[in-house]
């Protein structure tokens, strides 16, 4: 299967906001976007994510259609926050978290020249907490907003250990 990302657009709107509508997504995760989502909520919060300067989100596409999202968040002083989410539950533990992964953390390193790149999981969240775990994230503590997440981090010395 071919995974790729590439910038998120309006046009996404259209694939992503039935997906949202999936409780099982949640499960694990608060959802930023308005659910139950409608295609005009889905645009209009799209809209904003992806024109914040301090935010690069990706759609993630599998094979050329719409899977989910990666982004980086907040990128500033050398750091970012790295969310992802597949709204395709048919492509669940099929590996594309996995390589979107792969490729978000190369342009976070060697485009944007960050230093650090983070993300809170719920180790419940086996398929996600493995894929930061797999990608030589090392756990940095806890939130401070709830307990059972975790705060995973990557220095660029963690992302040079992952190209070997």
């Amino acid at each position: 299967m071919k995974i790729e990302i590439t910038p998120m657009a309006e046009r996404f709107a259209k694939d992503s906001w039935k997906l949202r509508n999936n409780p099982a997504l949640w499960k694990f995760m608060k959802s930023e976007a308005p659910i139950p989502a409608t295609l005009e909520s889905e645009t209009k919060y799209l809209r904003a994510a992806f024109n914040n300067p301090r935010n690069n989100m990706f759609a993630i596409l599998a094979n050329g259609e719409f899977a989910g999202y990666i982004t980086l968040k907040n990128t500033a002083c050398g750091a970012a926050k790295l969310s992802y989410c597949i709204m395709r539950q048919d492509l669940w533990h099929k590996g594309v978290v996995s390589r979107a992964t792969l490729l978000i953390l190369q342009y976070a390193y060697e485009e944007l020249k960050l230093d650090l790149v983070y993300l809170y999981v719920n180790p419940k969240n086996i398929a996600s907490y493995s894929n930061a775990i797999n990608k030589h994230f090392v756990r940095a503590g806890i939130s401070f907003v709830n307990s059972e997440v975790e705060r995973l981090e990557m220095t660029r010395t963690g992302w040079e250990k992952v190209l070997k």
